[in-house]
Parts: C-alpha cells; structure tokens; sequence
C-alpha cells in the first residue's frame, strides 16, 4: 500500500486497526502526513509486529 492510499483509506483502516488492537490508543493512531516513520514507528512499539508485518496487515484489512 503506498503512502497516499494509506492516507486516502485511514479513516476505514484506523476503525479496523483498533478493533483487531484495542490497546492502541488514539494517539498511536494519528496519521500525519509527512510523518509516516513515527507513525510505523509506533505501531511497531505497541504492537511488537515488525513495520513489515504491520503493512501487510494494512494491505489485508
């Protein structure tokens, strides 16, 4: 998924995110545009998965 559909599909994807990890908290879910590596960043931190496997389960949601 590249940068632009991630930020085009993030309103449905973040919905999704959090159910699958209720632990994530609004501020791990902030999409910001031009700082993609501190959001994967986060993601990686909360949810122990490397940024591979967390933008593949991007791609699958």
């Amino acid at each position: 998924m590249s940068i632009i559909d991630l930020h085009a599909k993030w309103r449905l994807l973040k919905d999704k995110l959090r159910n699958e990890y209720p632990e994530l908290e609004d501020s791990d879910l902030t999409l910001i545009k031009g700082q993609e590596d501190a959001f994967f960043t986060r993601l990686e931190s909360r949810t122990g998965k490397p940024r591979k496997e967390i933008i593949d389960m991007l791609d699958n949601l």
